[in-house]
């Protein structure tokens, strides 16, 4: 299982992104001039397994594995729409009811349509937490139930331009919601590869390596290094050692090659 996610700033004049690819045993941290599909291609072409991530469209050229959204982006969305109609965020896993923060009336129908949403949502998660040793075919029969529930929903003729919205951007991704219901130990959140892309926006800002694309190559690596280290409880100073030496770590492999010329 990988979890994936990419956030923006700015490195010798120009736009960058950093980018987090995080396993069970591994990080990857990948800081490119791209946003496209072309890093998710170099850091992911053949993957086999379950991909955790947020609706960016380039995570979906990887077909070898299988896909789950992250059920909080969705909520998020959610949460996006609720602010234009004057509508104070409301969380996923918990019924909070709704409360306007501005003059006029209520958004009915999409307080309708996102209570429908959230409700799925939850039910989905709150039943894999409660039944974690079910057997294939009764997780297969909750699946497909929820998916027919889900779709639905998505299909009413919702008239608020908002709700429409969101229902064609769920419908597209109805196949991606519920991975995680019929493949155990695969979360419904990509809270992992954001808990990774905040350590690495941290050490970039303490680091200065956003100055130059030479030195977004070292950090990356560094932060690749000393990240996988963490995750395995290994010494983060004996595996660089050990890397500088020219023998590479037993650890992680040979040494990477030189820096790409990116200017």
């Amino acid at each position: 299982m990988v979890g994936a996610d990419e956030t923006k700033f700015r490195i010798a004049g120009e736009n960058g992104w950093m980018w987090v690819f995080t396993h069970l045993h591994a990080v990857v941290y990948r800081i490119a001039p791209s946003r496209g599909q072309d890093v998710v291609e170099e850091i992911l072409e053949g993957s086999r397994g379950i991909l955790v991530h947020d609706g960016w469209v380039p995570y979906e050229v990887i077909t070898t594995a299988q896909h789950q959204l992250d059920l909080c982006h969705v909520n998020r969305w959610l949460e996006r729409g609720k602010v234009l109609h004057r509508v104070e965020p409301r969380p996923l896993l918990k019924v909070v009811d709704a409360k306007l923060v501005g003059p006029g009336h209520p958004p009915t129908e999409f307080f309708e349509f996102a209570d429908g949403v959230r409700s799925i949502l939850r039910g989905s998660i709150e039943w894999s937490d409660d039944h974690p040793a079910a057997p294939m075919s009764e997780r297969m029969a909750f699946y497909r139930g929820l998916r027919w529930d889900m779709a639905d929903h998505l299909r009413r003729e919702w008239k608020d331009p908002d709700a429409q919205r969101i229902a064609g951007e769920m419908g597209k991704r109805r196949d991606v919601l519920f991975t995680f219901l019929i493949e155990p130990g695969v979360p419904w959140h990509n809270n992992g590869a954001e808990t990774e892309i905040r350590q690495g926006v941290l050490y970039r800002k303490l680091s200065g390596g956003r100055r130059s694309w030479t030195g977004a190559w070292v950090l990356e690596r560094l932060l690749t290094i000393y990240r996988t280290c963490r995750k395995r409880e290994l010494d983060f100073l004996s595996v660089v050692r050990e890397a500088i030496s020219g023998n590479g770590s037993p650890a992680f492999g040979p040494p990477s090659g030189p820096a790409r010329n990116l200017s």
